[in-house]
C-alpha cells in the first residue's frame, strides 16, 4: 500500500515551475507547506487523471506491473472514520463558531444544463448539488454528494419542450419568475434523488397552472396506474402555490433532508438513535421503503407546511438559520448560500493555465472520492466487489445523475405507490430509529397477533384523531397483491370426550352429586345396585369462524381468528335394579387464536404452513339431571389466563381464482382455502378445595380425577377471503 497526498490549503499562492511536474511525488510524495511543490503534484495528477487526459481507469496501462490488480485511489482524507468519530471531529468546529456565522456553513451548487426531449424541444435544468462531509444512516459513509433537478419553463410551455429561442430568452433574462409579467417562468417538474432512487414530481401532467375546475376535470379523466394517486397530485399542486388562493405561484421547491433509517440494521445498534442522517433529498413526509441495499428504509416524520413558511419568509419572521432543528427550512434562495458550477469541459483549459482556478476547479475536474473509500457499515463486504452503501462517493462530474435528467444508469424510477399506513409492509415497520436492538422486544411483538390488529386497526381512528397519519410509500416493482384479508367460513372437528370433564365445574358440581345421590335414593337403591354400564354422547365441534389476516409481504401472513361453537353433550348410567340416571349439558365455547403462516408459494395455488397460540372461553350451558334443570342452569365462564391456553399448527392450501386486474394497487382479490389444524389445549378445573369424601363417590382413586385436563381437537376448515 502506498501513500502520497497533496495539500489543499497552500494551493493557488505559488503556480509550478516548469519542469517540476514529471518528478513532482518522487521529491515529495506526502502533503507538504511549499505551495509550488503541492501545485506540480496537483497538475500531475490533472495529466493523468482528469476527463480530458483521456484516462478514465485508474489502473494505468501504460505502466508495466508485477501485480496486474494494483491501482491508484484518489479521495479528500477527512477527519474522522466512523458515526462516533465524525461527531467528536465536526461538533467542536460547529461550536466554536460565532452564531452569525453559522449561516455560512450551508450551502449548495447549482448546475445549470440543457437536455433534449422526445418531442425534438429542450428542457432547461437547474440542478442543485448538496454536499455533507458524512453520511450516517444506514449505509455510513465519507462524504456525500446529492442532489436534485429543477426544470423551469414559462406557465404556457409547461406541458411540452421548449424552443431554442425561448431557451435563449431565459438564459438571457428576458423571462423570468416575476408574477407581473404576463409569462413568467415556473416549476415545471422536481426530481428529487435519495439514494439509488429518483422520484420525478411533475407539476406539469397533470398541469396544476391551470384553474382548479379544469385541473379537477382533467385528473377526474386521467386512469391510475399508482395506488392513492390523487393523494399525490394534490400534494404536488399545494406546493405550487403560495397562499391558499392559488393566486401567487411558488418557484421555491422543497425537500426533505435527514430521514431516520428504519432498516432490520437497527437490531444491530445499540439504543440511542442511530443511522438518522441519510441525505437524500424527499418530497414529502412518509415511509419510503425499499430504497437502498439490504431493503433499507427511511422514515420522514416531520412535517412542513409550505405555504405556512412561505408566508413566514414574506413577513420577515422565518428564521435564516441554520440551527438544524427538526423542521426547520434552511432556505437556499440566497446569493450567499449558492455557488454556480458549470461543466467541467468549460474550466479545464483555464484550470491547466492558471493556478488560482486550478485550485478551485481540481475538485471538479479529477475522480476524487470525497473520503476515505470505504468505511464500516451495516451490510459492509457481504458481497464481494459490490457497493452496498460503504464507499464514499466521487463528485458531482462523475456522477451518474451528472447533466441527467430523471433515471440514469445509476438512478432508478421511484414512482412509489401511496399507501395507508395501517398496513403491514415489512417486519420493521414497527421499529423505531432511537430503540437500537431493543426493537427486538415490543416493536417486534407489535407485529405478532393479537398486538398487529391493536395497534393498526383498533388504535387507527385515535391515531388519525390526534395526529397526521402520512402514507407509505413502495416502488412499483415488488409491491405486496395484498395487505389486509377479511375471512370467513366454517370448521368442523371430531369431539373429544375431555370436556366431560367440565361437568365437575365449581358451580354445578355440587348439584351433580347432589342429583346423582337423590336418584339413587328415590328409586330405593341398596347395596346390591351396580352400574351396568355408563352411554355417554356428545356432538362434534361445528361452528363458523371469522378472521382479519395482515398480509406481511407475499409471503409471510399474521392471522387473527375468532372461533363460536355449540356442543350438545351428557351421560346415561345404566343400573342393575333401577332407572337410568341421565345428565345433560350444552359447550358454548369461544375461542381467538392469532397465527403466523408463511406461504411456501406465491401465485394462484398457494400451500402454506402456520402455528400459533390463543385463548379461549366456555361454560356449559341448560345442564339438568333426568330432565330437571339445574339451579344456576349455566355455569359461570371458564376465562383465561395471560399467558396463551391453546396451541396449534397445520398446514393448508389456498385457491386465489380472482386476482386483482391492473397495477394501481387497489381492488378486491377473492381466494379460496382448506386447512387442517391441530389444537391443544388443559381445561382449568380445580379440585384442590373439594372434600376427598365426595371425590370418592365418582372415583376410585385420587389417580382417576380429571384435574387439568389436556383436550385436542383436529379441526377442518373451508374459509373464503377477500382481501385487498
Amino acid at each position: 500500500l502506498r501513500e502520497s497526498g497533496v495539500n489543499f490549503s497552500v494551493l493557488g499562492r505559488e503556480a509550478c515551475p516548469a519542469g517540476g511536474v514529471a518528478t513532482a511525488f518522487d521529491r515529495a510524495p506526502l502533503p507538504g507547506r511549499d505551495p509550488a511543490a503541492e501545485d506540480c503534484k496537483l497538475l500531475a495528477l490533472m495529466e493523468r487523471f482528469t476527463p480530458g487526459a483521456g484516462i478514465v481507469d485508474s489502473r494505468d496501462t501504460r505502466l508495466i506491473r508485477t501485480d496486474p490488480s494494483e491501482f491508484d485511489v484518489l479521495f479528500f482524507n477527512f477527519p474522522g472514520d466512523g458515526e462516533r468519530t465524525w461527531e467528536e471531529a465536526y461538533e467542536p468546529e460547529w461550536n466554536r463558531t460565532p452564531e452569525e456565522l453559522r449561516a455560512s456553513f450551508v450551502h449548495a451548487y447549482v448546475h445549470p444544463f440543457i437536455a433534449e426531449t422526445e418531442d425534438g424541444g429542450y428542457e432547461l435544468i437547474l440542478q442543485y448539488w448538496f454536499f455533507y462531509p458524512t453520511n450516517d444512516s444506514g449505509m455510513d459513509h465519507e462524504g456525500d454528494w446529492e442532489h436534485i433537478n429543477v426544470v423551469v419553463s414559462p406557465r404556457s410551455m409547461v406541458e411540452g419542450g421548449l424552443d431554442r429561442g425561448t431557451v435563449t430568452s431565459i438564459l438571457e433574462g428576458r423571462i423570468s419568475t416575476d408574477g407581473a409579467i404576463a409569462d413568467p417562468l415556473v416549476i415545471k417538474r422536481v426530481d428529487y434523488y435519495f439514494h439509488e432512487f429518483v422520484w420525478p414530481v411533475d407539476f406539469s401532467s397533470p398541469n396544476v397552472y391551470l384553474p382548479r375546475d379544469e385541473w379537477q376535470a382533467d385528473i377526474d379523466s386521467r386512469p391510475r396506474d399508482r395506488f392513492r394517486q390523487d393523494d399525490t397530485w394534490k400534494k404536488i399542486r399545494y406546493m405550487a402555490y403560495a397562499d391558499d388562493a392559488e393566486t401567487v405561484v411558488n418557484t421555491h421547491p422543497l425537500g426533505y433532508i435527514g430521514a431516520d433509517n428504519k432498516g432490520l440494521n437497527q437490531a444491530l445498534e445499540p439504543p440511542g438513535g442511530s443511522n438518522q442522517e441519510p441525505h437524500g433529498t424527499y418530497p414529502f413526509p412518509g415511509r419510503y421503503n425499499n430504497i437502498g441495499p439490504g431493503g433499507t428504509t427511511d422514515q420522514v416524520a416531520r412535517y412542513v407546511d409550505i405555504r405556512e413558511h412561505l408566508r413566514a419568509v414574506e413577513a420577515g419572521v422565518a428564521p435564516h438559520g441554520p440551527t438544524f432543528r427538526n423542521r426547520e427550512v434552511i432556505g437556499l434562495a440566497d446569493e450567499n448560500r449558492l455557488r454556480i458550477v458549470p461543466d467541467w469541459e468549460r474550466v479545464e483549459d483555464l484550470a491547466r493555465s492558471d493556478v488560482s482556478a486550478r485550485r478551485n476547479w481540481a475538485w471538479l475536474l479529477l475522480p476524487l472520492r470525497w473520503g476515505y473509500p470505504a468505511t464500516r457499515s451495516p451490510f459492509a463486504g457481504a458481497l464481494k466487489h459490490y457497493n452496498t452503501g460503504n464507499v464514499a462517493p466521487q463528485g458531482p462530474s462523475f456522477n451518474a445523475g451528472w447533466n441527467v435528467t430523471g433515471s440514469s444508469s445509476g438512478f432508478h424510477l421511484y414512482e412509489p405507490h401511496s399507501l395507508p399506513s395501517v398496513f403491514p409492509l415489512a417486519i420493521q415497520d414497527n421499529f423505531r430509529n432511537d430503540l437500537g436492538f431493543l426493537n427486538l422486544t415490543v416493536p417486534l411483538l407489535l407485529n405478532l397477533p393479537p398486538l398487529d390488529f391493536a395497534v393498526r386497526l383498533l388504535a387507527y381512528p385515535f391515531r388519525a384523531v390526534l395526529g397526521r397519519q402520512d402514507p407509505v410509500y413502495y416502488p412499483s416493482d415488488g409491491l405486496p397483491y395484498r395487505f389486509v384479508g377479511l375471512s370467513g367460513g366454517a370448521f368442523a372437528a371430531p369431539a373429544d370426550d375431555g370436556f366431560e370433564a367440565l361437568i365437575l365445574n365449581e358451580e354445578q358440581r355440587d348439584l351433580f352429586i347432589g342429583s346423582l345421590l337423590t336418584h339413587l335414593i328415590v328409586n330405593g337403591a341398596t347395596d346390591q345396585t351396580t352400574v351396568e354400564g355408563v352411554e355417554s354422547f356428545q356432538d362434534d365441534f361445528v361452528g363458523p369462524f371469522g378472521q382479519v389476516a395482515f398480509y406481511i409481504g407475499n409471503r409471510f401472513v399474521s392471522e387473527n381468528t375468532v372461533r363460536h361453537f355449540r356442543s350438545a353433550f351428557g351421560a346415561s348410567l345404566a343400573f342393575s335394579d333401577i332407572p337410568d340416571y341421565t345428565y345433560q349439558a350444552e359447550l358454548n365455547y369461544w375461542e381467538y387464536s392469532g397465527s403466523l403462516r408463511y406461504n411456501l408459494r406465491t401465485e394462484r395455488f398457494q400451500p402454506f404452513v402456520k402455528g400459533g397460540y390463543g385463548w379461549s372461553w366456555y361454560r356449559l350451558e341448560n345442564a339438568s339431571s333426568d330432565g330437571v334443570p339445574f339451579d344456576p342452569v349455566n355455569s359461570s365462564w371458564f376465562d383465561p389466563s395471560w399467558w396463551p391456553t391453546v396451541w396449534h399448527y397445520g398446514l393448508g392450501i389456498e385457491w386465489v381464482p380472482w386476482r386483482r386486474a391492473g397495477v394501481d394497487g387497489s381492488g378486491l382479490e377473492i381466494a379460496m382455502r382448506v386447512e387442517y389444524a391441530r389444537f391443544q389445549q388443559t381445561l382449568r378445573i380445580d379440585f384442590s378445595d373439594v372434600p376427598l369424601d365426595e371425590l370418592e363417590i365418582l372415583f376410585p382413586t385420587l389417580g382417576d380425577v380429571p384435574s387439568n385436563t389436556r383436550v385436542h381437537r383436529n379441526d377442518f376448515l373451508l374459509g373464503l377471503s377477500i382481501t385487498f
